[in-house]
């Protein structure tokens, strides 16, 4: 029973540093320096988005941009929208999320 009870807590504690950990890392500026800009296709993967996002300096964990839409879209949230896309430095990811859900781009594609 000891045992059981010390697990729980131990993954409540995981569970609850993870969550503080994607929080801060959601709403904190993010590591580009100057602004960029990133062209999205259509029908790219989440994930590959992610990636080219941490790749040009936007992001900084292409596997959490990744979780958190596919959370919204659970939460029936807009999907990502292809387009050119100029991000301006130190941009939060939910900023960055907010410009590629509604499309706020140069150039359509």
């Amino acid at each position: 029973m000891k045992r059981l009870l010390l697990a729980l807590i131990v993954s409540l504690l995981l569970a609850g540093g993870s969550g503080y950990l994607a929080l801060k890392n959601y709403t904190q500026a993010g590591p580009l320096a100057a602004p960029v800009t990133v062209v999205v296709a259509r029908n790219t993967h989440t994930l590959d988005i992610g990636k080219r996002l941490t790749q040009a300096g936007v992001l900084r964990e292409p596997y959490l941009f990744a979780a958190i839409t596919t959370v919204d879209r659970y939460r029936h949230r807009p999907g990502l929208k292809a387009g050119e896309y100029a991000f301006a430095a130190r941009e939060s990811l939910r900023d960055v999320l907010v410009q590629v859900r509604t499309g706020r781009v140069g150039v359509h594609h």
